[in-house]
């Protein structure tokens, strides 16, 4: 029988088939993924959902407050825990993340916030040209820095060096080189089966710009893109060395591989302009490496699946990073 994991894998590849190759989009690309598992009971997407629909109305419940922030009542608490774990399999009074490769999918072992991006690649040191350029798993990363202009832009948290200023932008690349990127793509891959060197992207180089944003909305970066016949072409990841830099937030310049970002009361995202797609990172990822990894999922798969948004609905989108 097939594991979960397995069977997303080939869903994903058989609605980059329907879509690329038999142009299909929307629940018609959705019924031919389907159909592709060979799944009794798996017959169109409009099944799918009447099935689930059915099976989670059996538990009921009671909320107040609003959808941004509800309060369950313990009826519905406990409800809500036995549709999770008798209808989907999924436990959510252990540690795993729910992630497609872990226990709760059938995967062989707990992938936690830590152990998701487990990290367990020897750190390397970076040459000067690596700093500058590198590639890993077939997508290539081009880094220009940012170099402060004015005495104000190197603050306090610089001690107004411009050596720190320059240091800080270059430890996250160093985490970038070492784990983020590998073990994000290595995940990817064993996840959803795409990748960037198999010659179905459309894009396999990401630009990285640092800038000094001081911007009061704690926008940690942004990914600036093109499209080409509704594909991602030019991509550039923006990222604000003042938000990276601030210790009241994230901590990944000494043991933390993970890039943890601390409790806090401001809403701190990602984004991608040209785009809808936007994180936010409180009450959910607080963890660099894993932010990343789901961006550029979304990144791959806009490169891969011509008008993704358009072709692809968004409670799929979702699911899938």
């Amino acid at each position: 029988m097939a594991t979960p994991v397995k069977l997303i894998r080939r869903f994903v590849q058989g609605l980059i088939k329907a879509i690329k190759e038999d142009d299909l989009t929307g629940e018609k690309a959705l019924d031919s993924a389907l159909k592709s598992l060979n799944v009794s009971g798996l017959t169109s997407f409009a099944k799918l959902r009447e099935n689930f629909a059915k099976d989670m109305r059996q538990y009921t419940g009671t909320t107040s407050g609003n959808s941004y922030n509800p309060t369950y009542t313990n009826a519905l608490e406990e409800s809500r825990k036995k549709f999770l774990e008798k209808e989907c399999g999924i436990r959510i009074n252990n540690s795993d993340t729910g992630a497609i490769t872990g226990s709760d999918a059938g995967g062989e072992e707990t992938k936690t916030a830590q152990s998701i991006i487990p990290e367990t690649y020897e750190a390397e040191e970076l040459t000067d040209a690596e700093y500058n350029s590198f590639t890993k798993n077939g997508l290539t990363l081009n880094i220009t820095y940012c170099k402060p202009k004015y005495t104000y832009e190197l603050e306090s948290r610089y001690d107004y060096n411009a050596d720190l200023f320059l240091s800080r932008q270059k430890d996250f690349v160093s985490h970038m080189y070492n784990w983020w990127i590998p073990e994000a793509l290595d995940l990817i891959e064993e996840s959803l089966g795409i990748n960037f060197y198999d010659g179905r992207a459309n894009t396999t180089t990401i630009n990285v710009e640092f800038f000094n944003g001081r911007s009061s909305t704690k926008e940690l970066w942004y990914w600036d893109v093109n499209y080409d016949m509704g594909m991602l072409s030019n991509v550039t990841l923006k990222i604000d060395v003042a938000a990276i830099s601030d210790e009241n937030l994230v901590n990944f310049y000494d043991d933390d591989r993970d890039g943890t970002l601390k409790e806090v009361s401001s809403y701190y995202y990602t984004r991608i302009r040209n785009g809808s797609f936007t994180r936010w990172t409180r009450g959910g990822l607080l963890e660099i490496d894993r932010i990343m990894a789901e961006d550029l999922t979304e990144i791959l798969m806009r490169s891969i699946v011509p008008y993704y948004e358009e072709a692809v609905p968004e409670m799929v989108r979702n699911g899938l990073i």
